[in-house]
């Protein structure tokens, strides 16, 4: 087993506490890094090279990451569990960080999942195996008036019904991208255990750099609260575990469960391109938020973990 190597800063704090996963490895994919939580799930998986939890092509994963600078995800099965890997290659070095999250019992209920997508600012719809529509958001429906369409299938991917049936055969997130109205448009099409309805979020990309979308399609399937927002700190997407966690505490504003000094926060980290952690305690949990400047643009990724049942010696 690899021995773990503190590493120094801030963020070497936030990946020593993290719950999940977390690995950095150089353009070679040799692992320099691996935190406790990563040991930990060895230990439970009952076995002792890292290099079985890993993606088979881990090393081209890893090369195509650093090579293109963008963030690339890749799925694996082992032990009887689900684990997704995060590649993210670190600006202006060789080093790339890799994150992993056990989603074997990310169990999503349609009737609960019916009260985000609301108050979701990123269009949300949901479809049938027949791909026609049983539920659009305010979002889409406001996106639907500023380009001037008369049918919401008029903004979706061309091959809208095949990307529902995949989704529903394969139980894989597609993507499909539409460009209408001098827009462009990605959605990503998420199929939901134990029924026959998909999850369909969109977003307008029209201003974005290609590499920025690249790790907006991964935060709905983390099981683990993920904002992102622009520098005016108000949120731009969210993903399905935020609500949960919401529900799961009681309240209904994102700002009650972000760190009191959220704008601050924001601020500071598009102003040093560096990430930065807080912790926010409220209505009995410990919640440590991360937040991670994307590189040439005045996007934020925020992830939140709770950390209230793990005990300090764990780490």
């Amino acid at each position: 087993m690899i021995n773990i190597q503190p590493e120094s800063g801030g963020h070497a704090k936030f990946v020593e506490i993290n719950p999940n996963p977390v690995l950095s490895c150089g353009a070679n994919g040799e692992l320099h890094f691996v935190n406790p939580a990563t040991s930990k799930m060895l230990k439970d998986l009952g076995m002792m090279d890292v290099g079985e939890i890993l993606p088979r092509d881990h090393k081209e994963v890893a090369k195509a990451s650093l090579d293109t600078s963008t963030a690339l995800v890749k799925e694996c099965r082992v032990g009887g569990r689900i684990l997704t890997w995060l590649y993210q290659s670190v600006s202006g070095s060789d080093e790339i960080y890799i994150y992993g999250h056990d989603v074997t019992g990310y169990q999503s209920s349609t009737s609960d999942a019916m009260n985000f997508p609301r108050s979701n600012p990123s269009p949300v719809l949901t479809s049938g195996a027949d791909g026609e529509l049983h539920f659009v958001n305010p979002a889409t429906s406001q996106l639907f008036d500023d380009l001037g369409l008369e049918h919401v299938g008029e903004m979706l991917p061309h091959n809208h019904i095949a990307l529902v049936k995949a989704s529903l055969k394969t139980s894989t997130p597609l993507t499909g991208e539409r460009k209408v109205a001098g827009r462009n448009l990605v959605w990503l099409y998420r199929s939901i255990d134990g029924c026959d309805d998909v999850y369909i979020y969109g977003h307008d990309i029209s201003g974005c750099d290609p590499k920025i979308f690249c790790i907006e399609g991964f935060p709905n399937a983390n099981p683990n609260p993920v904002f992102s927002v622009g520098a005016d700190g108000v949120p731009r997407h969210m993903n399905y575990a935020t609500s949960q966690l919401l529900g799961k505490l009681g309240l209904e504003n994102t700002t009650d469960i972000l760190p009191r000094n959220h704008q601050q926060l924001v601020n500071a980290c598009l102003g040093t391109s560096a990430p930065v952690t807080r912790e926010r305690n409220v209505a009995g949990r410990t919640i440590i938020w991360s937040y991670h400047p994307i590189d040439d643009s005045d996007l934020i990724y925020i992830y939140g973990y709770d950390i209230t049942d793990y005990h300090p010696n764990i780490f």
